[in-house]
């Protein structure tokens, strides 16, 4: 019979399925196909074939099964386990428990083998009622069954014996007793998949009918639930027509009826479980160690049945529960395979350790009207230094420095041997602060050999250290606790192309704790060091460079993903990257304590400017589209403007004097909205930039300086650029191409001209990129516009395509449309014009074995006069010195064409 696969989703409507292929016809231009049809029911030999299920049964139940029975030979079993079981007697249908004997229920009709029944069994723990159904029709009641122990079920035997021997298609498990109405409406359609109720859902909707099918020995749990349970084929040849994938089933009518919500929630896009109790990491439920706070998580809810979904609450509760709060509230309607967010942020209070809590979503799903889960974090304090294990670990910092500097850490070393470095750069031409076997050193490459203190440090103890190089003077000082402990002067200059913490040229690693790190561009005096090392930054000093304070991730904790370094330095932080560290433990980790507590009490202002909040470095000359510095292509008379926008990240307020646009193309940039003049700290204001276009096309630049009371970059510029277009004066109504037969026939037209030269006119071939220029018009400047032609006499061998290049007087131009004429004959076209000729003869031609060739120009008695070779397909001969009278060209292919020579 001729029938449909249904996975031809353009001819069939959804889950139209069971029937047997035989050809597929789709009609759509016309198209035929023959495919294998995909499987629509499992067979079992009756010899050792099963399926076991994942899941096991307790309390009220529903099994709803359809088979197709070839032997009812012993009790052939087809939905058991080893409390319930639905089975063959002597070719009837029976059911019942095991601790009935399994004989509570018995249909008293016999099956008749090679056809489809629907079976269901139901019962009500409640009441002890058991119902059997065959084709939807109650056939059997039992009253007082006893109860039932579950923990698994097969499909297809009982016990390791009892095969089946058939045919077996839509199983379906239900943790409700369903009613006749019920059972009968839905046992000729396939479900959802979202049905209240429904436990597992298998359609067998799997492999190829009769096909080889060897690596398909899971059996499909398509209910819409998290964690699907799928069952698993044992023993089945899965090939050929038995104990394989098979098709037709039973002859079923689409999807059934019904529409439900169904919500499904996922964390880090993995799957949470209603009722899930055991937070963890992958989904987020777990927050982890956190000493850092807040730390939020984001949950994903989202409806995956086919009727809108509602969610009336949102609520935390648990002991732990006000350490947790709600802080992005989800929608609450949902429509179908519609999504909503919901934040949760851990913001702990009081003692360290485990905080527990549970996420209650209340809802319209009938199954899961309440769907809760548990959360959970470890508060576990915040860490103040980084721990390096002296094996590998190191930080890669993305600056370098020149001219004078200070470089500052506290430290706490747990060796005193060997060369571990604390802050060093390039390894041959670079700065270093390390120590020397216990003793503070410090220098420039390649020696590094400056200044060494005479004192070796303990172990186990905190330093303050900090060197000096003043490039003005070449002098070197090095600090231990703000006090000086070697000098040096006529120290030579340095070049750094990188910057560590914790190693020189991938070895000397350092073992110990390193704390507030910092880099200044000035030579800092005892005094300025002394002030400021027992305490922390805030990060807009004047000076400072970059500056790392290391209060990040959890003590200790498991701090895995936290390979940033932060920069506190206000703007456009330049954070280091953490390399090889366990981040995990005491060692190779984030810990506490640190070298210093307590805050800077020196308040200034900083400034920081972004563009499309991208920030934007101070002397940045490479504008790009993304932070707004590039403006791209503006068209005259268009203008664009672009915001930015100036943050105060200081503890004092930011002044605001004026904004400068200096540089060659300056006019065509100006303020089109100022900013304020005062910003408070942690405030920021805007500022539009407009850019005018005007003069000639081509990029244009400036730069943009904002004045302010900034002590560190009191002038702050950066560039910006635009590009001008202004359009070639030229409207063109119309460009159109056609065979005229032996040639292609060129028109177009134009609505207005203002400075036009004329046109280009240019041919490829087959769609080639490579165009050839083979005819210029020139333009009649006419304002209210003109009518041109031009005949390609001979167009070559296939599909030539044709453009106009429109060219203006000051050297624009501007490309048309393309238009294809398809010469696909073998006709050989040779043509020449003007003739009669005074001066410039064209030749053209398109056969492209003329190329190379030398054409002859003879008088009419045949005296070779000159030959010209033949290197386009439009060639030009100069006629200009020939006498008056009749001539004749003679080409390689036996053409001889007669030329008047005026």
């Amino acid at each position: 019979m001729l029938t449909m696969l249904r996975n031809l989703q353009s001819c069939l409507p959804h889950n139209v399925k069971k029937y047997l292929l035989i050809a597929v016809f789709c009609v759509s231009f016309a198209c035929f196909s023959a495919n294998a049809q995909t499987g629509r029911a499992l067979s079992f030999d009756g010899t050792n074939d099963y399926v076991s299920l994942p899941t096991g049964l307790s309390g009220s139940y529903t099994k709803e099964v359809w088979i197709n029975a070839a032997s009812f030979t012993g009790f052939p079993n087809i939905l058991s386990g080893t409390g319930t079981a639905i089975f063959l007697n002597a070719g009837r249908i029976a059911a019942g428990h095991s601790t009935g004997g399994f004989t509570q229920i018995l249909d008293p009709a016999t099956l008749v083998s090679g056809t489809w029944y629907h079976i269901a069994v139901t019962y009500n723990a409640g009441t002890g009622d058991m119902q059997l159904y065959k084709n939807g029709l109650l056939i059997q009641t039992a009253s007082a069954v006893p109860a039932y122990t579950e923990p698994l079920l097969e499909i297809g035997r009982y016990s390791g014996s009892n095969f089946f021997t058939g045919s077996v298609d839509e199983l379906r498990l239900w943790h409700t007793v369903r009613t006749a109405g019920q059972i009968s409406g839905s046992m000729n359609c396939e479900l959802t998949d979202d049905e209240p109720g429904l436990l597992a859902y298998y359609n067998f909707n799997q492999g190829t009918a009769g096909g080889t099918n060897t690596g398909i020995t899971t059996l499909n749990d398509t209910k819409d639930v998290c964690i699907a349970a799928n069952g698993t084929l044992n023993n089945f040849a899965l090939t050929g027509a038995s104990s394989n994938w098979i098709a037709p089933g039973p002859v079923l009518t689409g999807t059934c009826a019904g529409s439900f919500p169904n919500i499904n929630i996922t964390g880090n896009s993995i799957c949470i479980t209603a009722g899930d109790t055991s937070p963890s990491l992958t989904d987020f439920t777990n927050f982890g160690d956190v000493g850092t706070l807040p730390v939020t998580r984001n949950f994903i809810i989202q409806n995956t049945g086919n009727a809108p979904l509602n969610l009336t609450s949102v609520t935390i509760l648990g002991v732990n529960a006000s350490d947790f709060s709600i802080t992005g509230a989800p929608a609450t309607t949902l429509a179908p395979s519609a999504s909503t967010t919901i934040s949760v942020s851990f913001s702990p209070s009081g003692a360290n350790g485990i905080k527990n809590a549970i996420i209650s979503i209340d809802n319209n799903d009938i199954d899961e009207p309440t769907f809760a889960f548990s959360i959970s974090g470890n508060f576990a304090g915040g860490a103040q230094a980084l721990a390096f294990d002296g094996v590998n670990d190191r930080v890669d910092l993305p600056f370098t420095f020149s001219g004078s500097y200070t470089k500052e850490a506290w430290i706490n070393t747990n060796t005193l041997t060997g060369f571990p470095n604390i802050l060093s750069g390039d390894p041959n031409t670079g700065t270093a602060i390390f120590l020397n076997n216990g003793r503070l050193a410090a220098g420039h490459g390649p020696g590094f050999a400056q200044v060494l203190d005479a004192a070796a440090l303990s172990s186990g103890t905190w330093y303050h250290v900090a060197v000096t190089y003043n490039a003005g003077t070449g002098v070197m000082n090095l600090y231990k606790n703000a006090a000086l402990v070697a000098t040096a002067s006529s120290v030579a200059g340095y070049t750094e192309t990188v910057q560590q913490i914790g190693t020189f040229s991938a070895g000397n690693f350092f073992n110990g704790l390193i704390d507030e790190v910092r880099f200044w561009n000035t030579a800092r005096s005892a005094a300025d060091i002394l002030s400021t090392m027992n305490c922390a930054l805030n990060g807009t000093e004047a000076g400072l460079i970059a500056y790392y304070n290391f209060n990040q991730g959890a003590q200790a904790g498991n701090n895995a993903g936290l390979t940033v370094l932060n920069d506190l330095v206000g703007n456009c932080p330049q954070n280091g990257t953490l390399v090889n560290f366990a981040l995990n433990g005491s060692v190779s980790n984030w810990v506490s304590p640190g070298g210093t507590t307590g805050s800077c009490t020196p308040q200034v202002s900083n400034i920081s400017v972004t563009g499309n909040n991208i920030c934007i470095p101070i002397a940045d000359v490479t504008p790009v589209a993304a932070d707004n510095t590039d403006y791209g292509l503006v068209t005259v008379p268009n203008t664009a403007d672009h915001s930015f926008v100036i943050t105060n990240n200081g503890g004092a307020a930011l002044t605001i004097s004026s904004i400068v646009i200096s540089g060659v193309d300056a006019a065509l940039f100006t303020v089109q909205a100022a900013p304020a003049t005062s910003v408070l700290p942690g405030a920021s204001t805007t500022f539009i930039i407009r850019f005018i276009p005007s003069g000639a096309n081509g990029i244009k630049n400036a730069t943009i300086t904002i004045n302010n009371n900034d002590a560190n970059e009191a002038a702050y510029n950066f560039a910006v650029r635009g590009e001008v277009f202004d359009p070639l004066p030229v409207t063109l109504v119309y460009f159109n191409a056609s065979n005229a037969g032996r040639y292609s026939r060129l028109v177009w037209e134009t609505a207005t001209e203002i400075n036009n030269k004329g046109f280009e006119i240019q041919r490829s071939i087959n769609g080639s990129n490579a165009w050839e220029t083979i005819g210029y018009v020139p333009g009649t400047n006419i304002t209210n516009g003109s009518k041109y032609s031009f005949n390609d006499l001979a167009p070559l061998k296939g599909i030539n395509t044709y453009r106009l290049n429109q060219l203006d007087f000051d050297g624009r131009s501007s490309l048309s449309k393309i238009e294809a004429v398809d010469f696909a004959g073998n006709d050989v076209l040779i043509s020449v014009y003007p003739n009669p000729v005074k001066d410039k003869l064209n030749l053209v031609f398109n056969d492209a074995k003329l190329i190379n060739s030398n054409a002859k120009i003879t008088t009419a008695s045949g005296t070779v006069l000159a030959s010209v070779k033949l290197t386009n397909y439009r060639q030009q001969v100069d006629m200009s010195a020939f006498a008056k009278g009749i001539y004749f060209i003679s080409l390689q292919d036996g053409t001889v064409l007669r030329i008047v020579k005026q």
